[in-house]
């Protein structure tokens, strides 16, 4: 069930990227239970929304944060970049840097296989 904070997210993507995919709830890292929210597959580019930054809950604990730290560095260890977005961060402004993210890694990985 999707969180109020991944639809205004998915609401604004949409409307600003409607021809640039995302796949929700994907699993980035084999044989782990861990999954993003969202990623674009092709440029490896993953997206965490993380609601309740102000209060304590799963992902401001000490076990939250060793899992959270445990899931991005392994992310990096398979070429994956993870943006973490906050309610503030549901911006046009962060999507834009999303969306120059995902072209760039596409271009890089286009440029690198004609190589």
């Amino acid at each position: 069930m999707k969180s109020k904070l991944e639809i205004e997210f998915e609401v604004l993507w949409l409307e600003l990227y409607p021809d640039i995919d995302l796949v929700s709830e994907f699993k980035p890292i084999p044989k782990r239970r861990f999954r993003a929210d969202y990623a674009h597959i092709n440029s490896k580019v993953l997206i965490e929304i993380n609601g309740g930054t102000w209060v304590k809950n799963g992902h401001s604990s000490g076990k939250g944060i060793e899992r959270d730290y445990t899931k991005n560095n392994l992310c990096l260890y398979y070429g994956y970049v993870v943006f973490q977005l906050s309610s503030q961060m549901i911006t046009k402004e962060w999507l834009d840097i999303i969306v120059e993210t995902i072209k760039g890694r596409e271009a890089f990985n286009i440029a690198y296989l004609k190589a």
